[in-house]
């Protein structure tokens, strides 16, 4: 089945313009046109297909060009995608003047304190690994990781042990989590003031060869998951304490590790995610008009809380046993393919079996021709979906090798 991506509306017929400033906004750009909206992106990599669908503001550097970008389209609402959970001053002064769509500065306070989140689930009695600060190291054994502490998609993540005692992430602010083993998952929440809803599971891709992702970097998803329910139940617990103890508002995803019998913690993602563009395609169904009633519903006063501000479609019964918070019509998996050498990018759309790709929907994220990428950097968005989970991955891994083979990867 392909899958078209959305055209770009007239923004006089529908919800207007919304302003998505990141790194990469595509996926986001994407879900705002399906909720009816015309996205206008500060966007540092401003790929083709971002650029079919929305206004497109271009960052040379990132995020130093985001506050002059947007002043260009002053008093529209706006909301922000990875990586600027971590300037919470930036996320201050974008907002004056207007509207943000997504956790406000003093939010992100809360949930990028590494301790902070610890003290929340030890309290809740929530099985979570433990953390330490830089001024408290732990041994160097390799039962620990240590982490930027304003890191996102599992940037700069080094096991700690003998041989990286003297890693570059020791440079900047970081702390220690230790190690935690079992099957790497993320969970999608949508919070609005006096409920917070599971939306949905999938599961990740962390670290693959195939994909010249670094160890523990994220570089794709799929789902969603169908999980038993006691599993079901223990992820929806970790996003109802967080959301109630940091006031987190909107769509916001949890990293986790499940290791068979309990799941933790690994790191909160208190923004649109990117597993956010696996959900709608897999149930056909638009996420960004959720994420926009939900936050609203944080202005309205303490005594009388939105009650439509979570749709019923999340608030219904499950079936016993199963995770479903959304009715999947299909599997999807996503997979992001970064640089092993700096190369210049073909046209995409010039090649075979690409063409097809993107033609399809299943070729996101794609680069000018010409573009120059550096060994360690991104470089598309390559998408698989099928009535089941088996089918829909042997896709993506096809379609993987053949990008690669396009880009003479070796």
């Amino acid at each position: 089945m392909d899958f078209h991506p959305p055209h770009r509306q007239n923004p006089a017929r529908t919800g207007g313009r919304l302003l998505i400033a990141g790194a990469s906004t595509r996926a986001a750009a994407q879900s705002a046109v399906r909720a009816g909206m015309l996205p206008v992106c500060a966007d540092l990599y401003a790929d083709d297909d971002l650029r079919e669908i929305a206004d497109v503001l271009p960052l040379q550097t990132y995020p130093r060009d985001l506050l002059p970008a947007v002043r260009q389209v002053p008093g529209i609402a706006w909301m922000y995608t990875g990586a600027l959970e971590n300037q919470p001053r930036l996320v201050t002064k974008i907002s004056e003047g207007r509207e943000l769509w997504g956790n406000p500065p003093e939010v992100l306070a809360i949930v990028r304190d590494p301790r902070k989140i610890h003290d929340f689930l030890t309290a809740a009695d929530i099985a979570h690994p433990a953390v330490r600060s830089d001024t408290s190291p732990p041994p160097a054994d390799g039962r620990w990781l240590v982490k930027p502490l304003y890191g996102s998609g599992g940037r700069a993540i080094q096991l700690w042990n003998q041989s990286t005692i003297a890693v570059t992430t020791l440079d900047e602010p970081h702390y220690f989590q230790q190690l935690v083993h079992g099957i790497p998952l993320s969970a999608l929440f949508v919070a609005a003031r006096g409920e917070t809803h599971l939306v949905g599971v999938t599961r990740q891709l962390v670290g693959r060869r195939m994909l010249n992702a670094p160890r523990y970097g994220y570089c794709g998803s799929w789902g969603p998951q169908v999980l038993e329910i006691d599993v079901t139940e223990q992820i929806r617990r970790i996003g109802q304490v967080l959301a109630e103890r940091s006031g987190l508002r909107g769509l916001f995803g949890c990293d986790l590790i499940w290791d068979g019998r309990l799941v933790q913690l690994i790191e909160i993602n208190p923004r649109y995610t990117s597993s956010v563009e696996v959900f709608e395609r897999a149930c056909d169904v638009g996420l960004l008009d959720w994420h926009r009633r939900a936050c609203k519903s944080f202005c309205e006063p303490v005594a009388s809380p939105r009650g439509d501000a979570i749709p019923q479609q999340v608030k219904r019964e499950e079936p016993p046993g199963l995770q479903g918070r959304l009715s999947r019509s299909r599997v999807v998996a996503k997979a992001i393919l970064f640089a092993g050498e700096s190369f210049i990018t073909p046209d995409f759309d010039a090649c075979e079996p690409t063409r097809a790709l993107c033609g399809s929907g299943f070729l996101a994220d794609r680069p000018a021709p010409g573009t120059y990428i550096e060994a360690g950097q991104p470089v598309c968005t390559i998408l698989a979906g099928s009535d089941n989970e088996r089918t829909c991955l042997r896709q993506l891994t096809r379609r993987v090798q053949s990008v690669r083979r396009i880009l003479g990867f070796s």
